[in-house]
């Protein structure tokens, strides 16, 4: 048989046997079976979906030498650079992909997410909104990538945030399920995660889930996580239904909450990579709640309730903020599970101030960096730290440099640093700090809390909106309102005086673990009790909508 090698490996292709469909094109190609470029490029798909990204290039690269305007070999190219780590060449060949098919989205999205891990943060907006225009299927996932987007944008706006939100997020016109009776049975929660794994997520939910009260509830977790870790075996340790829903499509993972018969369901994700939104616009559940993922409304009016506390959204502040309605936790909407390990030592020498951020650098907006400028030249001798994943690109740490060089900031001044290869050794890293900066008006969560944890200050300037008030929320949570500022004005002067007092900076540093073991911010126990009050005042307020 002539293509005998190519007809198997269509064979295994259909089938979705990856390496059986590699061995024959590979075959073919030793054999000069069909098309050699045709062929290259069906066997660097075959390495895409065995997530081997760089063969993939390489494969899709010697496509486009042969045919330099073959779309999909471009497109592929774009994803497999992307994938596997260099998203500074992701973003031509993307750009070439468009400039052949200019109206493919997913080229648009993954440009947006490519332009977004270098710092181009105005080309990922850019790119995201075209992908939504183009989108007539109308995918969570590209929605949810221009409302991250939006969330830097409109920051400190909330009704602006809410209004750019609601109008990518329409309803499928489907009833609210009939509240069942839970009056004499057990209360069935189901948490819907994609971050049921080494993920900031995970850090908040293992501090409460274990001591749910599984006398009056029963506990549910639909899994969506994509590479299971330690963490992952955590949460199935527990002992609460475990459910995988990453394979299900939305009606059938629907399907499977409906028959579980759960009578809340959280969303933990919002508009984050990999939320599961889509189950919720199918309403599995008679109540729907988004809680942690994410800091903004989700903008769907199947969501029902948003769970939050008194500091982040003040009583008659925030609510046109949200489609959603407000249920709130206190006195703190999260609990951390804080990592075994010790704290930093607050007797080692430091020749000079170093102040940091280990915020995503999404959170890193124009009047963050404006502020961040004005404290390095408010404290002549300090350095200023900025570590976070995008950072071991190149690139992105040229524009980063870039903007404090425009500040008049000596560049030598300002460490960028990539993730590490553990998270030991990434709260190792608060060794070299003296003061946490938080980011504006995108607060930091983890990292404020992880800051805290090993014995570094936070200053955080306080907004209008609850992601410029999270910090807000921990600090009074901890007793440290001194450290919140109403004003740039005071953010700077807050972290220029805590610089100079070295008395102050000495007590908070010596004390500040023990200042967070006696806080809400660490107690599971009560927190658990409280979320699951909350959960009833959810089940009570539904009957009357």
């Amino acid at each position: 048989m002539a293509n005998g090698h190519l007809d198997r490996a269509k064979t295994f292709f259909l089938k979705q046997q990856w390496r059986e469909a590699e061995r024959e094109l590979r075959l073919a190609l030793s054999a000069n079976e069909g098309n050699a470029a045709i062929n290259l490029g069906n066997l660097a798909m075959t390495l895409q979906f065995q997530r081997r990204w760089a063969e993939a290039a390489q494969c899709f690269s010697a496509v486009l030498r042969e045919m330099p305007q073959h779309a999909p070999a471009a497109s592929g190219l774009g994803l497999a650079l992307l994938e596997g780590g260099n998203p500074g060449a992701a973003i031509a060949a993307l750009q070439h992909a468009l400039s052949i098919r200019p109206h493919f989205v997913d080229d648009w999205l993954h440009l947006s997410l490519a332009a977004g891990a270098v710092l181009r943060q105005d080309l990922a907006v850019q790119a995201a909104r075209r992908a939504a225009e183009l989108d007539t299927a109308k995918s969570i996932d590209i929605r949810s990538n221009v409302i991250s987007w939006q969330m830097n944008a409109h920051g400190d706006d909330g009704p602006a945030l809410r209004m750019a939100t609601e109008s990518l997020c329409e309803s499928r016109g489907i009833k609210r399920l009939r509240m069942p009776a839970v009056e004499g049975r057990k209360i069935r929660i189901g948490y819907v995660s994609p971050d049921f794994s080494e993920h900031a997520v995970a850090r908040f939910l293992l501090s409460f889930l274990p001591f749910h009260d599984r006398e009056k509830f029963e506990i549910f977790l639909y899994s969506n996580v994509e590479s299971p870790d330690t963490t992952t075996q955590r949460f199935k340790d527990l002992g609460l239904n475990w459910r995988e829903i990453l394979q299900l499509k939305d009606e059938a993972a629907a399907e499977l909450i409906a028959r579980d018969e759960i009578d809340v369901l959280i969303d933990l994700a919002g508009h984050t990579i990999g939320n599961r939104l889509g189950i919720f616009a199918l309403r599995p559940a008679p109540v729907q709640v988004t809680y942690l993922g994410s800091p903004g409304t989700t903008g769907m009016p199947e969501m029902d309730f948003r769970l939050t506390d008194s500091i982040s959204d003040p009583p008659g502040m925030t609510e046109s903020h949200y489609t959603e309605k407000l249920v709130r936790i206190d006195p703190c909407f999260i609990c951390f599970d804080p990592p075994a390990i010790e704290s930093i030592d607050v007797n080692r020498a430091s020749q000079s101030i170093t102040f940091a951020s280990f915020n995503a650098v999404r959170k890193i907006s124009p009047k963050t960096l404006s502020l961040w400028s004005r404290v390095l030249r408010e404290v002549p001798n300090s350095n200023l730290m900025i570590k976070a994943a995008a950072l071991e690109y190149s690139e992105s740490r040229h524009l980063a440099l870039e903007v404090f060089t425009k500040a008049d900031i000596d560049p030598a001044r300002v460490k960028l640093l990539p993730r590490t290869a553990t998270y030991a050794d990434h709260l190792r890293v608060y060794e070299q700090v003296t003061i946490a900066l938080d980011t504006y008006p995108y607060n930091g969560t983890t990292t404020t809390c992880e800051s805290l944890w090993m014995g570094v200050p936070v200053v955080t300037l306080r907004g209008p909106t609850h992601m410029s008030r999270v910090g807000t929320s921990i600090l009074t949570n901890i007793g440290l309102p001194k450290l919140i500022a109403s004003s740039d004005d005071e953010y700077v002067r807050l972290a220029t005086e805590l610089s100079r007092d070295t008395n102050r900076l000495q007590s908070l540093r010596t004390n500040l673990r023990q200042r967070v073991k006696d806080s809400p911010l660490v107690d599971g126990r009560r927190f658990a009790l409280n979320i699951e009050s909350a959960f009833r005042e959810c089940l009570q307020m539904a009957a009357f909508l």
